[in-house]
């Protein structure tokens, strides 16, 4: 099992330009720098990436520095190296730039429909829907396909402060959400082996599952409890959310979307189309 499940990962990261698995090795490299650097190695990269915000005229994020415990200016320092404050930059004006150059409010031609081949159906062709259900299983037999859930935010506006994923929405079964999607792959993964002709349990969808700071734990701790929910523990991995600094804030705000497509374009990949 551990081969196929190593197979299947690298068939994913094949297709994604190596952005999950670089991703997480990454995570983790920072972490454990910076808890293994003597005292005068931290400082001299403090006072290095101190410079870079300054030059970035985000210097003011050191602001309170010498008030923050040496636990608080650690996690700080790992924030702000994670940050490319220099794309924050050029985000920022590029939104800025936009905007001035956007047309007026009310101009016509500010929306247009969809191109008539942006976009395709099955409803009412069953031919071309058994045509793309094909494709799909055996895309997924083949070991090309793999799962990333979105999965970093808590349930607050629900009344809890659980991961959304825990949270009992009010069903007949009384069922999580996590198992609702755990049950889907499952389930794939056996029509698969079925379709294709596969040795039972041969069939791997990898199960990538994206927290944040907060939910990182309380997640891992709820698919344990409840034993995975039936699937293989190494097919399930866990990994957390990057962070983007709001301009001349301190505020942070996940980047869970953009951040996705800009780590693919770092690692090689290219839009096909």
């Amino acid at each position: 099992m551990e081969r196929v499940t190593n197979k299947a990962r690298a068939n994913i990261d094949k297709h994604s330009g190596g952005l999950i698995s670089h991703y997480i090795h990454l995570l983790s490299l920072m972490s454990s720098s910076l808890h293994s650097r003597t005292p005068s190695t931290a400082m001299n990269d403090v006072s290095t990436l101190k410079e870079r915000y300054e030059a970035a005229g985000q210097g003011h994020l050191f602001q309170f520095w010498p008030d923050l415990s040496p636990e608080e200016q650690a996690r700080l320092q790992l924030q702000l190296t994670a940050l490319d404050v220099e794309r924050v930059n050029r985000v920022w004006q590029k939104s800025v730039d936009a905007e001035k150059e956007a047309p007026a409010s009310g101009d016509e031609d500010t929306i247009k429909p969809l191109p008539e081949d942006a976009f395709d159906t099955i409803v009412g062709a069953p031919e071309k829907e058994e045509e793309l259900r094909k494709v799909g299983l055996k895309a997924i037999a083949d070991g090309t396909v793999g799962v990333l859930l979105m999965a970093g935010g808590q349930g607050t506006r629900l009344g809890s402060s659980d991961p959304k994923g825990c949270y009992d929405i009010g069903l007949p079964s009384h069922k999580s959400l996590f198992q609702y999607q755990a049950e889907r792959i499952a389930r794939l993964q056996q029509v698969a082996e079925e379709e294709l002709s596969k040795p039972s349990g041969s069939v791997v969808i990898p199960w990538y599952v994206m927290t944040s700071g907060p939910t990182r734990k309380p997640t891992v701790d709820f698919f344990a409890r409840n034993d995975y929910f039936g699937l293989d523990r190494s097919n399930i991995i866990f990994f957390e959310q990057g962070i983007f600094q709001l301009i001349f804030n301190i505020i942070l705000a996940t980047n869970m979307l953009s951040s996705r497509y800009t780590a693919l374009s770092h690692h090689g990949w290219q839009n096909p189309s």
